[in-house]
């Protein structure tokens, strides 16, 4: 790699304070072409004793982390569908709006929960003894829950803010319950029914869903009539497991959808961009 001068590296920190706009694009342009020595000059300036310098450095490597993330999503729309990592999907999704996400903690945070599930069931225990189990840990013990007095916030459907505030929506609240479950070898699967995201232990023929608001345990008629009395249209078709991809598409789909809500155009626009990108309707 080619070393970059201290003083071409300061000249293009020193822009990034610039009145124009476009002398600043290019200067963040430029030094994100740099690599390693770029981000290594703006982590500098980041803590450095310029505070103007400080918030516009910190606000780039933000922006840099970023578009990092999205091109990282791009990178896994691509891939065949099995694989496809929900969790790695989540935490890049997260990222998007939390460039500075550190994963650490909230790994450890899963690989605890996963690990007391399975000091308390396996999959060879009664299928109806593991969703029991798998409930009130989650549910009762860890309390998560639905945060139905601010549904459309965006943070609902990210990973990490799910577990910093136990609560979410179906599908976010779902994303952890994977998440704990497959870290006990355990076959639960997601359920993009309609307007509401289930989860069902084993294959369909065990009968045995819950919904992730609640804690709940559901039959599959169970399911259908708690979604027939909200007015959504359903058959059981509507409850094969959900691919990792469209449970990301779905995601993407609500966080365009609350940002619109917000009348934040261009996050609303960015969420709809990787919507399509995951779905592959885009190039």
């Amino acid at each position: 790699m080619t070393s970059v001068e201290p003083r071409t590296l300061r000249a293009l920190l020193e822009l990034l304070l610039d009145d124009s706009p476009r002398v600043v694009a290019a200067a963040k342009q430029k030094l994100a072409s740099m690599g390693d020595g770029g981000e290594k000059a703006l982590r500098e300036a980041a803590t450095g004793d310029d505070a103007r310098l400080r918030v516009r450095a910190r606000q780039v490597l933000a922006d840099l982390r970023r578009q990092q993330a999205i091109a990282k999503i791009h990178e896994l729309a691509r891939r065949p569908d099995e694989a496809i990592d929900l969790e790695e999907g989540v935490f890049l999704l997260a990222q998007v709006d939390y460039p500075e996400l550190d994963r650490t903690p909230y790994t450890a945070i899963l690989d605890a929960l996963g690990e007391q599930l399975r000091q308390r069931v396996t999959a060879r225990h009664p299928p109806y003894a593991v969703v029991l189990e798998l409930s009130r840990l989650l549910s009762h013990e860890w309390r998560l829950r639905g945060n139905d007095e601010q549904f459309d916030d965006p943070d609902n459907s990210f990973v990490q803010r799910v577990l910093d505030r136990r609560k979410g929506i179906p599908i976010s609240l779902a994303a952890v319950y994977l998440l704990v479950a497959k870290r006990a070898e355990l076959p639960l699967h997601g359920v993009g029914a309609p307007g509401h995201y289930l989860l069902r232990y084993g294959p369909a023929d065990w009968d045995l869903y819950l919904d992730p608001m609640t804690g709940r345990r559901l039959a599959l008629d169970e399911a259908m009539r708690m979604l027939s009395v909200r007015g959504i249209p359903v058959t059981k078709e509507n409850f094969t497991a959900t691919r990792t991809r469209d449970t990301l598409v779905r995601m993407c789909a609500n966080l365009a959808t609350a940002y619109e809500r917000r009348r934040n155009a261009a996050a609303s626009h960015r969420w709809a961009e990787l919507r399509d990108a995951l779905r592959g309707s885009v190039a």
